[in-house]
């Protein structure tokens, strides 16, 4: 006679309990494993380099030292301004390198391209400079909002002459944009688009130094 025991129904729901938390113990444990890299990179975009304006004129070296960037900024994650107060720092948005330098570098490369001046470098490694710019980065930030994103790039530079040290130009720029969509692809542009402003106008304010540079002799 074949003969059957049967699992009281007190214990069936108990070993279904004990497997539904199983389950789920494998379930959490699964999510702390290794995920897929979720970082994006953003960069400056392509600027639009200058027409050169004038052949590498003599006496009008410059030098462009890596800019200078508060603590709230130099990070290469992106910048978020939630509050006045408040700021963030999202994991998976990052800028290729971090502000001192990806800022610096495009100033660098835009200055050699205006034919404004003889050498033009981030180090004392150009001769005899006539001239050392400063630059500052006192803002940049996305500025996520219910009623639409914005940006905001706060810049100032300056030209002092390397003998006398004396200040002869500065300028601040402050430049905030609307996006059209909520996106850190289109902050980034922004900013590239903010900065490109900034850099032409930085070089029509350096032209008459250096025109009136290469008239006279660096004394």
């Amino acid at each position: 006679m074949i003969q059957f025991n049967l699992v009281p129904t007190k214990s069936v729901a108990s070993l279904l309990a004990r497997l539904t938390v199983l389950v789920g113990l494998l379930s959490f444990l699964g999510c702390l494993g290794p995920r897929p890299d979720q970082r994006r990179y953003y960069g400056l975009g392509e600027l639009s380099l200058p027409k050169s304006t004038a052949k590498s004129l003599p006496n009008t070296g410059l030098v462009v030292p890596t800019f200078e960037v508060g603590s709230t900024y130099d990070r290469q994650q992106m910048c978020e301004r939630l509050g006045p107060v408040e700021v963030s720092y999202p994991r998976d948005h990052l800028w290729v390198d971090k502000p001192h330098r990806l800022f610096n570098e495009r100033m660098v490369g835009w200055l050699r391209a205006t034919g404004l001046f003889s050498k033009v470098a981030s180090v004392f490694n150009v001769g005899h400079p006539r001239w050392v710019m400063g630059g500052e980065v006192l803002a940049v930030e996305v500025q996520p909002r219910d009623k639409g994103w914005s940006t905001r790039l706060r810049i100032r530079l300056s030209l002092r002459e390397v003998k006398s040290g004396v200040l002869i130009w500065r300028r601040d720029w402050d430049l905030r944009k609307r996006l059209r969509g909520a996106s850190y692809a289109a902050a980034a542009r922004a900013i590239s688009d903010s900065y490109q402003q900034i850099l032409q106008q930085s070089a029509v304010a350096l032209k008459p130094f250096a025109l009136k540079a290469m008239a006279a002799p660096d004394s």
